[in-house]
């Protein structure tokens, strides 16, 4: 991951400022001051590109306890003390804040000074109050004594007349705000002085003078000047505060291992930015950061861009990739790109990994396309069907699905003793219609849970085409099992041995039955089908089914309905005498209802109306 943020980085190096500028919406409001008539107004403006790169938006510190020292930030109170005290330690703006400061003589909050705006005018300002300030006939007033009041909390107080007197509108529903500073007229993002301040701060210039020699742990240059502070990354690459968790490691030798260079810490951050501002989309219910794995050029950045998110978004829901192919044949052809996943979650200032997937190759991108298109499914998203995921007050629990994605992308086997349970877990909750199911938003009942099923078994079948599925099962010669041909290429595809297939045609002949013994319940209900051991099942249990199955298709069917499904139960014996066990109690009951659940779809796709629990699914 730190390779292809790297590379970003150093494509968009020729830039400038620019590369570093963020996009919002919303509203930014100009604090003009006119030192020499003392007087000062607030221009409101509508937020968009143009006006974030006019005022220089680079966003604040990543650390949420850093003081804020960009001329465009988020606050008010950070624009009045924090900003100028931070200001006024450069050597190229000290010139430009001359009789703009005032040091109130206790400092506190990360302040030191205040903008002086006592006794100035305040163009179309109202009458307010927030002590020691006042506003009264557009004058800003302060009071004599300031008690014990620090230049913090003085600086919260003249926001908040401010604010009163200037009728600042809080954001709407996912809008910002932004304060930005001018001087006569012009954004101090307009003077050279505050750009090669700006550059010097985002590029860590400061850090890298009193630094010490290292080896670059990115490019691998060796006794160079190293930082291996990375408090101005949002992503947290290394982490180098908690030395004291380590006894016995040697302080020093972090600048050997997690140091970078001037360039790489440069290159870093760029890369790291425009990928948070560009490349972010959400994936299985996750905020994800998706990164290319392809040479990256400045002047097709943006369409490598569009290109790589539309293929992670299409890999999630199939419809999505073919309405980008829909649009991109218009314009150029579109090939498969290799890429990085991150699924995260933001916590305070930091980012927290849920879930990474390293260089996924577009060879496995390609092959998982195809094979999701034969088999007819919706995507990757399905997985958050297909598990038992709980949905609560702070959303759903993702965790489990996150996991079976990054097996899937990264060619990873699915052991069946440890996925076959959850999805047999996941369709009995739909079963009872468990409320906290994230999969009863769409499949919820017998029918439902039976499409679940259906589902999953889709899903293992795309997982054996890709030789992902396989684990346990250790007999899988079915020569000489009485099976039709197209169910010995079913098993085959499917990697079944005797066991698992013998299930299967036992599932098949119990939905027969089943659907005959619900006709007489006028499809309200299907005892058959509520007789499985839905949260298992042993394979004793099983040898006493087959006979009582038997039995009742001797009762509710006849002709070759009723001929049909005992040769399915005879050569499920068979099968079933054949294996040689490796299933969990957990794992039997799924191979019955896998066989159920696909004869029932059969059956829907056959057109014949009087299903069990038609409708009930999705």
């Amino acid at each position: 991951m730190l390779r292809e943020l790297l590379a970003l980085g150093r494509a968009l190096e020729g830039s400038g400022l620019e590369a570093h500028v963020l996009q919002a919406r919303g509203r930014l409001y100009l604090l003009d001051l006119y030192p020499e008539a003392r007087k000062a107004r607030l221009v409101p403006y509508e937020l968009g590109p143009e006006q974030c790169r006019r005022f220089l938006w680079v966003g604040d510190p990543p650390a949420s306890n850093a003081p804020r020292d960009r001329a465009t930030t988020k606050k008010l109170a950070y624009l009045l003390g924090q900003v100028p005290t931070r200001l006024a330690e450069d050597p190229g703006l000290e010139p430009l804040l001359q009789g703009l400061l005032w040091d109130p003589g206790r400092p506190g909050g990360k302040a030191r000074f205040l903008l002086d705006l006592r006794g100035y005018r305040l163009e179309g300002a109202k009458d307010a109050e927030a002590k020691p300030f006042r506003v009264r006939e557009e004058r800003l007033e302060a009071a004599e004594d300031l008690g014990k009041s620090k230049a913090g909390d003085l600086a919260q107080a003249l926001a908040e007349v401010l604010e009163k007197a200037w009728g600042v509108e809080p954001p709407g529903k996912g809008e910002e705000v932004l304060f930005s500073l001018a001087l006569e007229g012009r954004p101090l993002a307009d003077f050279p002085a505050y750009q090669d301040y700006l550059k010097r701060l985002l590029t860590g210039e400061r850090r890298f003078a009193r630094g010490s020699q290292g080896l670059c742990h990115a490019c691998g240059r060796a006794e160079v000047p190293v930082a291996q502070s990375f408090a101005d990354f949002k992503l947290k690459f290394y982490i180098t505060d908690k030395k004291g968790f380590a006894p016995g490691v040697r302080e020093e030798g972090f600048a050997k291992a997690y140091a970078l260079c001037q360039d790489c810490f440069r290159a870093l951050r760029l890369g790291e930015r425009f990928a948070l501002e560009n490349l972010k989309l959400r994936f299985l219910e996750t905020e994800a950061l998706v990164l290319p794995g392809a040479e990256l050029e400045p002047e097709g950045l943006s369409r490598l861009v569009e290109r790589v998110l539309a293929q992670v978004q299409g890999l999630e829901r199939l419809s999505a990739w073919r309405d980008f192919l829909a649009r991109a044949k218009r314009r150029e052809g579109v090939g498969y790109l290799g890429f990085t996943l991150l699924l995260f979650r933001e916590a305070q200032a930091a980012t927290k990994a849920e879930e990474v997937v390293l260089e996924v190759p577009p060879s496995r991108v390609e092959a998982l396309f195809r094979a999701m298109e034969e088999a007819g499914v919706e995507g990757v998203r399905d997985w958050l069907y297909l598990l038992p995921l709980d949905r609560g007050r702070r959303g759903l629990g993702a965790g489990l699905a996150l996991k079976a994605a990054s097996r899937l992308f990264l060619g990873l086997p699915f052991r069946p003793q440890d996925w076959v349970p959850l999805f047999l877990r996941a369709a009995e909750r739909a079963f009872r219609e468990d409320a906290t199911l994230f999969a009863t938003s769409r499949f919820r009942g017998p029918g439902g849970a039976l499409e679940l099923v259906a589902l999953s078994a889709d899903w293992l079948g795309i997982l054996a085409r890709m030789g992902l599925w396989g684990g346990a099962m250790e007999a899988k010669d079915l020569s000489g099992a009485l099976l039709e041909e197209e169910e010995r290429e079913a098993f085959r595809a499917y990697g079944f041995g005797p066991l698992e297939a013998g299930l299967y045609l036992l599932g098949k002949a119990m939905e027969a039955v089943g659907q005959a013994q619900a006709r007489l319940y006028e499809y309200r209900k299907e005892p058959l089908l509520e007789a499985i051991g839905w949260q298992g099942m042993s394979l004793v249990r099983v040898r006493h089914l087959v006979p009582e199955v038997m039995a009742k298709a001797a009762y509710y069917l006849d002709g070759e309905d009723r001929t049909r499904v005992l040769d399915l139960l005879g050569r499920a014996t068979d099968l079933l005498e054949r294996g040689r066990g490796g299933l969990s109690d957990r794992e039997v009951p799924y191979y019955i209802l896998m066989g159920y659940a696909q004869a029932r779809g059969q059956r829907l796709r056959g057109g014949k109306r009087e299903v069990a629990h038609e409708g009930e699914g999705a």
